[in-house]
């Protein structure tokens, strides 16, 4: 992700790359695609990065969706 472009904005592009996929039938397990997400964040969310890739097996895209929202925000 770039430092440029907002998360959120950047989330939504991602999912539309994501419903692409999924609509040529190819299916791409949740948790995949949550770890994909949180290693393209850019350098300077590396803390915010690191507590990410300790909580990502038990977080649903939604959830992560949420809380890079609320760490945007703060």
């Amino acid at each position: 992700m770039v430092n440029s472009k907002a998360v959120v904005n950047q989330m939504q592009e991602f999912q539309l790359i994501s419903y692409g996929i999924l609509a040529k039938g190819i299916v791409i397990s949740e948790s995949f695609l949550v770890a994909a997400i949180i290693e393209k964040l850019s350098p300077a969310w590396n803390d915010f990065k690191n507590y990410l890739k300790h909580k990502r097996k038990e977080m649903p895209k939604e959830d992560l969706i949420v809380k890079l929202q609320t760490e945007e925000d703060n």
